[in-house]
């Protein structure tokens, strides 16, 4: 399927012209304008499934992720750049601040590190053999990129199976450098450079992983998964090796939220 069909730019009172009245409850602090709208253009008046969507912004623009295919925007999400179409559907987008890269992460369980300026995949890497993903179910379900404190970036995925890919090494705005100046070869030494490093979650998150979010403690990175099962949350050290921190059982989860819940009842 094709979600090629792409409108922006409605201009003063296009919102309300274009897509009708909004019907708010109770009293509305915030005000909700359509900057651009996505469709399918083979429809042809019958009914289609629900697409996957997955989305990331950064200072350089915006990037919507619809089934298979990547559309960009700047960053004010006013004109469209361009549109880049991959092999499966896409789990996960996430982009780098100031730098116009974009990683994604594809149902097949492949990624690809995009350069938005130029519209074209510069390298991929699959984390399955074959590409054996099952297509009704993510592959992936959280990504994040974060810059270490000798200016390289660290990316984390986080598959459905609990599993945590950590590349490191990735010495980001050395590889744009080398791309705007057409130096391939630079290019090529940089995939070659990167370390990887798996870690099985499950041990900590016994039932499922749902996420994962990076923090920052004392000038380096850290990471915080949250799940279901002997542990809610977890803090991880992203050094050399992902090294776990900190464990927050079931029991200590219910003193927090009942701590908290008296907390707010002492105040109203």
């Amino acid at each position: 399927m094709s979600w090629d069909l792409i409108e922006l730019d409605f201009g003063l009172g296009g919102e309300t012209a274009n897509f009708g009245t909004r019907h708010d409850s109770g009293t509305a602090l915030f005000q909700v304008n359509t900057l651009a709208t996505i469709s399918h253009s083979g429809h042809n008046g019958k009914s289609i499934p629900v697409p996957e969507i997955a989305a990331c912004a950064s200072p350089l623009g915006m990037c919507v992720g619809v089934d298979n295919q990547a559309t960009f925007f700047d960053e004010g999400c006013q004109r469209l750049n361009s549109t880049i179409s991959l092999e499966s559907l896409i789990d996960v987008t996430s982009w780098t601040d100031n730098l116009p890269l974009l990683v994604t992460g594809e149902r097949n369980g492949s990624i690809h590190f995009i350069h938005t300026g130029l519209s074209r995949v510069i390298f991929s890497q699959s984390l399955l053999p074959g590409n054996e993903g099952d297509p009704d179910q993510k592959f992936f379900h959280g990504i994040c990129i974060v810059e270490d404190n000798e200016g390289n970036y660290i990316l984390l995925l986080l598959t459905a199976r609990s599993v945590l890919y950590k590349f490191s090494n990735l010495n980001l705005k050395r590889l744009t450098e080398a791309i705007q100046a057409g130096n391939l070869a630079t290019a090529k030494e940089f995939q070659n450079q990167i370390s990887t490093e798996m870690v099985d979650l499950s041990s900590i998150h016994t039932e499922a992983v749902t996420d994962i979010t990076p923090i920052t403690i004392a000038g380096q990175p850290h990471l915080v998964t949250s799940g279901r099962g002997t542990n809610v949350l977890a803090v991880w050290r992203c050094g050399t090796k992902v090294e776990i921190l900190r464990k927050v059982d079931m029991s200590l989860s219910v003193l927090l939220m009942d701590n908290t819940s008296s907390h707010l009842m002492k105040r109203y």
